[in-house]
């Protein structure tokens, strides 16, 4: 049993979850069917082996986010050449020190997609925000989207 954001005593069978991201947590903070371990964030890091030996997920981990609605903006050319001009050097970096991932990376397309990612100034952006089938809205000054 485990002492949860409420004071209650819950088991890690119903919707237990360990607060690494503070935003995220607020989020469902009140919703009946999650479970946010009391414990303080900075000490997640620390308990990592006793979270993972109990099954218990990270917030961050369990959640889905998906960029819902941007509106306006523009290409911000410099930003993107400069972060293009970047993913060459952790490239090198990658394949220095874990070549395997080097290797992945480049199989699956991910160093591909970071070599066409654009950087887009927009207002706002609205994101969905997904834990199991609870669903959340909230905005951001920055995001990733395909």
């Amino acid at each position: 049993m485990f002492v949860d954001q409420r004071g209650d005593l819950v088991s890690k069978d119903t919707g237990l979850y360990a607060n690494d991201s503070p935003w995220l947590g607020e989020l469902f903070m009140d919703e009946d069917g999650v479970s946010l371990l009391a414990i303080p964030r900075e000490e997640i890091p620390r308990l990592s082996r006793l979270l993972t030996a109990t099954g218990i997920r990270r917030l961050s981990e369990a959640i889905s986010i998906e960029v819902e609605e941007m509106h306006g903006g523009f290409l911000n050319a410099e930003l993107t050449s400069r972060l293009q001009q970047l993913v060459a050097y952790f490239a090198r970096i990658l394949y220095a020190r874990i070549p395997a991932a080097f290797e992945d990376a480049m199989e699956t397309g991910k160093l591909t997609a970071l070599w066409e990612l654009q950087v887009m100034e927009v207002p706002f952006v609205n994101l969905q925000v997904e834990l199991g089938d609870i669903q959340r809205w909230s905005n951001t000054d920055a995001a990733m989207a395909n």
